[in-house]
């Protein structure tokens, strides 16, 4: 697959996870702010993996939320929390 297609076809399904998280009201401030924790804590991420609907519940998430970030994709996201930690360090050594 040649990569124009390859890109198409990635930007069209975000667009289209990005309209369900719209509807079922996925831009909740508890929801970011959940999110932006689980990316800086490792402990909660590690719950979190072991249990997702049930942290999810624990921080006050509705249960389409809950559901929701059960379905995450957790190699993204381990991903993600270690960029995010080089960078913080990386900031932190200036």
């Amino acid at each position: 697959m040649d990569r124009t297609r390859r890109w198409r076809i990635c930007s069209t399904s975000s667009i289209a996870r990005g309209e369900r998280w719209r509807e079922d009201g996925m831009n909740d401030p508890k929801l970011e702010r959940f999110l932006a924790t689980l990316y800086v804590d490792p402990k909660l991420r590690a719950r979190f993996l072991d249990s997702p609907r049930e942290e999810a519940a624990r921080a006050g998430l509705n249960p389409a939320q809950c559901e929701a970030l059960a379905a995450i994709d957790r190699v993204g996201l381990e991903m993600a929390a270690r960029s995010f930690e080089r960078k913080r360090q990386k900031k932190n050594k200036s």
